[in-house]
C-alpha cells in the first residue's frame, strides 16, 4: 500500500474482522483509488450492503465463468431481465451468491413461465449478448495505446536487488531465524558441554598406557568418538533446511533473489557456532584426556573439528534441499550418515572391507578426518620411541595406526584439511544447484469424488456429464434383472402417455440409486438421465416405476406402488442437488483518471 504500486490484487482482506473495520478499509482504498486514480480488485466473501455499495464494478464468477462484470448499479437489472428478481430485505451480495446456485435459485424466480433451472453457462451467454458484454468486448478489442519510448514498462532485470543486496537482505533475515531459534543453539552448546566433560572423564589423563599399542588405541577411539559427535550435532540441520524450503520456493518463483544469496547466508552463519562447538570440545576434552601438549597439534585438533562439523552441516543441508520432505529426508539422511561412519576405517579396518564397498571407504570424509587426527596425535614426540615386532622396527605411532587400519605417510596429517574444505565446498555447491534448479515440490492435488463433479457439471451446463452416464448405464445392465426393469419402466410410460401431462422421462439409473426405508434420507441421490434437453412445460410429470420411498436432498420423500406419478408444480423440485460452493464475488474499484477496467 505505500509502494508506487496503481493496481492492487487483495482475496479476502475480510477475513476475521468486524462489519465496520471492513467498512472502514474498503473506503479508505476506494478514497486511495479516486484520489491517485489506481485499480483495486477485491474478493470478498459475503460483503454487508454498506461494503458492497462503495464499489465501482462487480465481477461474479461461478464455475470457471463470467456471470456479469460490469457497474454495480446494473447487476440487478440485469438479472431481472433473464427472470430473477430481489426479495425485499435481501442484500445484493447474497443474491449474487444463490442465483446460481441449484439449491437457492428458485426463490428467486420471478418469471411467467414454471420455473425451470437456469445454468451457469445460460447465464455466462446472456451476459456476452449483454450491453455489459458488449461494451466489455469493445473494450478488449480496442488498439492499446502505444507507451511513450522513454517510459519502458517492461523489467530488464530479473531481480529488483542486486546480489549484493539480496545477499545482505538473505543474511539478516537468517540472523532473525537464527535468534528466533535460540533456543536450539543454547540448548546444542549445552549438549556438548556434557558430552565433553563424560568423554573426558571417560578417557581422563592417566587412566590408560601410554607405552602400549592397546592404551594407543584407545585413544583413537576417543578421536572417532568426537568425530562422530560432530556428524549427530549437524545432523540437525537438514530438519531447519525443509522448514525452510516452502517459503524459499515461494520467493525463488517471485524471483526475489537467487538460490545463492539463501544458501550462502546460511552456511556463513553457521561458521562462528562450528568455530564454538570447536572450542568448547577441544578446550574440555583436550586437556582432560591428556592429547599430545603441544600447541601447533592442538589448534590442528581445533581446526579439524571446525572442518568435520562444517562439513557435515553442509551434507545434511544437502540431503534436506534434495529430500524436501522430513521422513524421505531422515531415511536418507540417517543412511548416509551409517555409510560414512561405518565405512570410515575405524569402525571396520580398511584391509576388512568387501571390495564391493571400497569406494565408499575413499569417498567417505570421515577417513580423511580419521586418518588427519590420528596422524596429529601419534607423530608426537611421546609416540616416537621405536618399537620392534617380529622384526620390523617402526615407531609407536606407527604402529598403533597400523594395528588400526589407518595411513602412517607423514603427509596425512594435513592434507586430510585440503580434502574436508573441498567436500564442505562441494556439498555447498550441490545444495545450490539442487536449490536453483531443481522444480518446487508439487502438492498433491485434491481428490473429487465423481457425485461431486457431477453436481458441478449440472450446476455449470443442467446435464449430467457425459461418462458418468455411460458409468451408470453400464452399471445397470449388469443387474440380473435388468430387462424386468425395461419392461416395467416400458408399460408405466405408456400409461403416462395416456394421460393428459407430458412425461418427464427417468432412466433406470433412477431405480438402482432409489433408496430404501433403511437409508439415510440426508444421503438420497436421484440420477437423471433425459433423453435429450429439457424444454419448459406448463405441468411436467415425473414417472417413478418403483415399490422403494425416494427421499431427496431437500426432505421430500416419495411413497410409490407400481406407479406413481408426481406434479413437478408439488414436489418435483425436491430433486435439485444443492450447489457445491457459493458464487464467487469479486468487486473491482475504478480510479477516476478514465482507464477502462483491467
Amino acid at each position: 500500500l505505500v509502494g508506487p504500486a496503481k493496481t492492487l490484487f487483495m482475496d479476502e482482506i475480510s477475513t476475521g474482522l468486524d462489519s465496520s473495520t471492513t467498512y472502514l478499509i474498503v473506503r479508505c482504498l476506494r478514497n486511495y483509488v479516486h484520489l491517485l486514480e489506481g485499480t483495486v480488485m477485491i474478493s470478498l466473501l459475503q460483503p454487508p450492503p454498506e461494503v458492497f455499495d462503495l464499489f465501482d464494478d462487480v465481477l461474479l464468477l461461478s464455475e470457471g465463468q463470467v456471470v456479469y462484470h460490469g457497474p454495480r448499479e446494473d447487476v440487478v437489472g440485469f438479472f431481472a431481465g433473464l427472470g430473477f428478481t430481489i426479495p425485499e430485505r435481501k442484500g445484493v451480495a447474497d443474491f449474487l451468491q444463490e442465483v446460481t446456485s441449484r439449491k437457492d435459485q428458485q426463490q428467486y424466480w420471478s418469471g411467467d413461465a414454471p420455473y425451470q433451472f437456469v445454468p451457469v453457462t445460460h447465464f455466462h451467454g446472456a451476459f456476452i449478448s449483454s450491453p455489459q458484454g458488449r461494451a466489455q468486448a469493445a473494450a478488449l478489442e480496442a488498439p492499446t495505446l502505444r507507451q511513450p519510448e522513454y517510459l519502458d514498462p517492461l523489467v530488464r532485470e530479473r531481480y529488483a536487488l542486486s546480489g549484493w543486496d539480496s545477499f545482505k537482505a538473505c543474511l539478516r533475515r537468517e540472523w532473525t531465524l537464527m535468534k528466533r531459534n535460540s533456543f536450539l543453539y543454547i540448548f546444542k552448546t549445552c549438549q556438548i558441554i556434557v558430552l565433553a566433560v563424560i568423554a573426558g572423564t571417560l578417557f581422563l589423563r592417566g587412566t590408560f598406557d601410554t607405552s602400549t599399542i592397546r592404551g594407543g588405541s584407545l585413544y583413537l577411539g576417543l578421536l572417532f568418538f568426537s568425530i562422530v559427535h560432530l556428524m549427530f550435532s549437524s545432523y540437525a540441520e537438514q530438519t531447519l533446511m525443509i522448514h525452510s524450503l516452502q517459503v524459499f520456493f515461494k520467493q525463488r518463483n517471485m524471483q526475489s533473489f537467487p538460490a545463492w544469496a539463501f544458501a550462502g547466508p546460511t552456511s556463513l552463519l553457521r561458521m562462528p557456532y562450528s568455530v564454538l562447538d570447536a572450542i568448547i570440545w577441544a578446550g574440555i576434552v583436550y586437556w582432560l584426556v591428556g592429547l599430545a601438549p603441544d600447541a601447533g597439534r592442538f589448534f590442528l585438533f581445533l581446526l579439524y573439528l571446525f572442518l568435520i562439523h562444517q562439513m557435515g552441516t553442509a551434507l545434511f543441508r544437502l540431503m534436506g534441499a534434495l529430500g524436501r520432505e522430513i521422513s524421505r529426508t531422515n531415511v536418507f539422511g540417517s543412511f548416509a550418515l551409517v555409510l560414512v561412519i561405518l565405512l570410515g576405517g575405524f569402525a571396520l579396518k580398511y584391509q576388512d572391507i568387501h571390495p564391493w564397498w571400497i569406494w565408499m571407504f575413499w569417498i567417505s570424509p570421515v577417513t580423511y578426518a580419521m586418518n588427519g587426527l590420528s596422524n596429529n596425535e601419534m607423530s608426537a614426540p611421546r609416540w616416537a620411541m621405536p618399537v620392534t615386532i617380529e622384526g620390523t622396527t617402526r615407531s609407536m605411532g606407527d604402529w598403533i595406526l597400523a594395528n588400526n587400519g589407518l595411513f602412517t605417510a607423514s603427509y596425512w596429517r594435513c592434507m586430510p584439511v585440503l580434502v574436508l574444505i573441498s567436500y564442505w565446498g562441494l556439498f555447498t555447491g550441490l545444495t545450490f544447484i539442487a536449490l536453483q534448479y531443481f522444480p518446487a515440490p508439487q502438492h498433491d492435488a485434491p481428490l473429487f469424488s465423481e457425485d461431486y463433479l457431477a453436481e458441478r457439471e449440472l450446476n455449470r451446463t443442467g446435464q449430467l456429464p457425459t461418462n458418468l452416464k455411460k458409468a451408470n448405464r453400464n452399471h445397470s445392465g449388469k443387474k440380473s434383472d435388468n430387462h424386468s426393469h425395461h419392461h416395467h419402466h416400458h408399460q408405466q410410460s405408456k400409461k403416462a402417455q395416456n394421460s393428459k401431462h407430458p412425461v418427464l422421462p427417468v432412466s433406470a439409473d433412477a431405480h438402482e440409486r432409489a433408496f430404501t426405508k433403511d437409508q439415510q434420507p440426508a444421503r438420497a441421490t436421484l440420477t437423471l438421465a433425459p433423453a435429450g434437453p429439457l424444454q419448459p412445460v406448463d405441468d411436467a410429470v415425473l414417472v417413478v416405476s418403483t415399490g422403494s420411498n425416494i427421499t431427496s436432498d431437500t426432505g421430500y420423500a416419495l411413497s410409490s406402488s407400481d406407479t406413481h406419478t408426481t406434479h413437478s408444480s408439488d414436489q418435483g423440485r425436491g430433486y435439485q442437488r444443492p450447489v457445491p460452493g457459493p458464487a464467487a464475488i469479486v468487486g473491482g474499484v475504478n480510479g477516476g483518471g478514465g482507464g477502462s477496467d483491467e
